[in-house]
């Protein structure tokens, strides 16, 4: 309240004075409802005046009058209003409709040295590195800077973070400003020179400036400037982490834990604190490092019932300061009701907009039930992906209270992202938060989907006692001519991995789908993977499978009487697509894990007994969000390949329906889901059962859209 009323003293209005033009507004948005404009420049300029604080006016009239301005006269007159609010959206539509100019006057040469910061948009790094070069920084109504002229680069700024500003008023209602600004010199023209302050009195506007943010618009000033002063040479301001409590946290607990560092090439550094205005001894250790000098402090804060304030200050030896303060809420009724289980996540934050597509995710369980050391993080309903913290470890202020450590990096998409973060009791209690999180890529980032691929053949097997295929390799060269086709699927041929017989390896496939595939695609990319050879199972002797078999793709290396070691289990398989970070992922596979007995004509694409059948779906362990799993066979059936047509039933309908036949709509395009799995399925049962067998594809799919595998080919 004393904030705002000096700032209402600042441009001489009163709040009673502002309040009676509240009528006279919303009046007017009705009149404009029925097709009225406002024309009373006088009465717009009042209203506009009184927008101090966006919570005192509803948000359809300041728009309304942002829209009346931008059609009026109004709009290229001198105009710099004061407003104390946190709406970015606000100032930056004015800004955009002309009612504030500001820009930046830098030391000549210099420029484009701030444009990386325009172009991001990031405020503080530019005033930062406006400071160092020198110049003004002008406030003015009399043009739009929006590109290079004279030597100026126009945007808005937003005073944030470590700052002070102060106010001088003159008792006449002529306005004075001075102040600093980290180092900055901030100075307005008194107007036109001629009125002089017959008294002049200082007012502290923003005590807890990091909590706070001003836009500065004041009323008919000509011209103002803030004269930044270069810091000195080498000197950078220190940077102060708080690693513990995080900001508005709220704790049952009297006392709370405070912890972090302040970084500084200006050692020693001064670091005070205060909680609720009360000075604190700091206990600190200092370890200075090579790569970053810092200074590292742990103190346990007393708390009182209620908010309390803790302001930390940091100053290093040239006098640069970096000051942060958090809120902390002592609410010792929140013991009796407080739940075995907490998940506490410090980053990302809900809501949280964010420019990279990695992001950590961070934090901490505390359970006062006995706990599983595994935490489960699903990104937009995709398979969790599970990863082994630290060691449970025992609270040594809380006997009775365990502590499980949540560090893991993700990849978002672009766009809302949902994030799970999950953990589970001994006794299988699941408990889980979500946080929303949005994805906007700057312009850099934008890019067209890329496209990875490993191609897999097996025909020929080290280990004699493994049956040869016969067109198991020309099926996986003939997938690879056809995806590297800049006609075809466009795959680029540094993209695609080809691993045929010999190089198809346990090796050589774990490294190909398990370390480069995760190493190359990210979120946006796509993935495809195909393999045609030999199936397998062996009996589980965990009992964890439904229908008592481990299943496995074998490699080229693979002894068929030790398959754990020398084969790929479903289950290792899946890990390795787990570690992809592609959102969309096909996985195209010709071969079959139950057996069975030939004719002489067909050769199948399983070394399991003719008796050995599969009793549940095997390809449960590749599906997930944004995947497309299309197999040659259901679980229980035999894959075959034909001699005669020198490729594997499946594999030739596939290559087919990419010739043009699974082109429905002849758009000259083949998708996955409405065309080539259509064709496939309808192809591959009728041309089985013309050789007196059944074969039927099978089709998992969790994905948005229908994914294209290919343009159509002219054979």
């Amino acid at each position: 309240k004393a904030v705002r009323s000096e700032v209402y003293e600042i441009v001489n209005i009163s709040r009673s004075e502002s309040e009676r033009f509240l009528p006279t507004i919303e009046s007017k948005v009705n009149d404009y409802i029925a097709g009225y404009e406002i024309n009373d420049e006088n009465m717009f300029n009042d209203a506009f005046r009184i927008i101090l604080d966006v919570q005192v006016i509803p948000q359809k009239i300041v728009d309304y009058m942002l829209d009346v301005a931008e059609m009026s006269s109004f709009r290229n007159k001198p105009r710099i209003f004061v407003i104390l609010s946190e709406d970015q959206k606000f100032l930056s539509t004015a800004i955009e409709k002309g009612f504030v100019n500001l820009g930046f006057r830098v030391i000549s040469g210099k420029e484009n040295e701030l444009r990386p910061y325009l172009d991001s948009g990031d405020i503080d790094g530019l005033i930062k590195t406006a400071m160092k070069l020198g110049g003004e920084i002008v406030i003015t109504g009399e043009c739009t800077w929006t590109k290079l002229e004279d030597n100026r680069l126009g945007k808005m700024v937003s005073w944030q973070n470590e700052a002070s500003l102060k106010a001088i008023r003159c008792q006449d209602g002529q306005v004075l400003s001075a102040g600093n600004f980290k180092g900055a010199e901030l100075t307005l023209n008194e107007q036109t020179g001629k009125r002089k302050a017959s008294e002049k009195i200082a007012t502290e506007l923003l005590k807890d400036f990091p909590k706070k943010v001003i836009k500065v618009w004041s009323t008919d000033l000509a011209l103002g400037k803030i004269k930044l002063n270069p810091y000195p040479i080498e000197s950078e301001p220190p940077q102060l982490v708080i690693d513990k409590p995080i900001d508005q946290a709220i704790t049952d607990e009297i006392t709370v834990r405070l912890s972090g560092c302040v970084k500084s090439d200006q050692n020693p550094v001064e670091i005070r604190l205060k909680v609720n205005n009360s000075s604190l001894a700091l206990d600190s250790n200092i370890h200075l490092t090579s790569d970053n000098n810092a200074t590292y402090f742990n103190r346990q804060i007393p708390l009182k019932v209620g908010e309390n304030t803790i302001s930390i200050l940091a100053i290093d030896q040239n006098k640069n300061t970096a000051e942060k303060t958090l809120k902390v809420i002592c609410d010792p009724s929140r013991k009796e009701n407080k739940p075995p289980v907490e998940i506490k996540i410090s980053s990302p934050l809900p809501n949280q907009n964010v420019r990279e597509s990695k992001i950590l995710v961070a934090g901490e369980v505390i359970s006062s039930v006995p706990l599983k050391d595994q935490v489960k993080i699903t990104v937009n309903g995709k398979e969790p992906m599970p990863f082994r913290g630290m060691k449970i470890k025992r609270n040594p202020e809380k006997e009775n209270e365990q502590s499980l450590p949540i560090n893991k990096e993700i990849f978002l998409t672009p766009g809302y992202n949902e994030i799970e973060v999950a953990v589970t009791t001994e006794t299988d209690q699941e408990v889980k938060v979500n946080i929303p999180v949005t994805y906007t890529p700057t312009a850099s980032q934008s890019y067209e989907r890329r496209k990875f691929a490993v191609i897999i053949g097996i025909d020929k097997y080290k280990n004699p006692n493994i049956e040869n295929l016969n067109v198991a390799g020309v099926d996986a060269k003939s997938i690879y001519e056809i995806i590297t086709d800049p006609k075809g699927g466009g795959f680029p041929v540094e993209n695609v991995k080809l691993l045929l017989n010999d190089q198809a390896t346990r090796e050589g496939i774990t490294k190909a789908l398990g370390e480069w595939l995760p190493s190359q695609a990210n979120p946006n990319d796509m993935v495809l993977i195909f393999y045609s050879g030999h199936g397998g199972i062996e009996p589980d002797p965990t009992g964890e499978e439904p229908d008592g078999n481990s299943k496995y793709i074998i490699p080229y290396d693979a002894d068929p009487n030790n398959l754990f070691s020398t084969a790929i289990q479903n289950s290792n398989l899946s890990s390795m697509l787990q570690r992809i970070g592609s959102n969309q992922m096909i996985f195209l596979i010709d071969c079959c894990y139950s057996g069975g007995t030939t004719t002489g004509q067909e050769t199948i694409k399983s070394i399991s007994s003719p008796y050995a059948k599969v009793g549940t779906d095997v390809y449960d362990d590749f599906s997930g969000s944004g995947r497309v799993i299309i197999s040659a066979s259901l679980p229980d059936q035999v894959s075959y390949e034909i001699p005669t047509l020198n490729h594997g039933i499946f594999t030739y309908s596939l290559l087919q329906g990419i010739y043009g036949k699974a082109d429905f709509n002849e758009d000259g395009i083949v998708t996955l889901i409405a065309e080539i799995y259509p064709f496939i399925s309808q192809e591959v049962v009728k041309m089985a059962h013309s050789f007196g067998f059944r074969q039927n594809p099978t089709l998992k799919c969790q994905v948005v859209g229908d994914p294209v595998l290919s343009g159509v080919l002219i054979k």
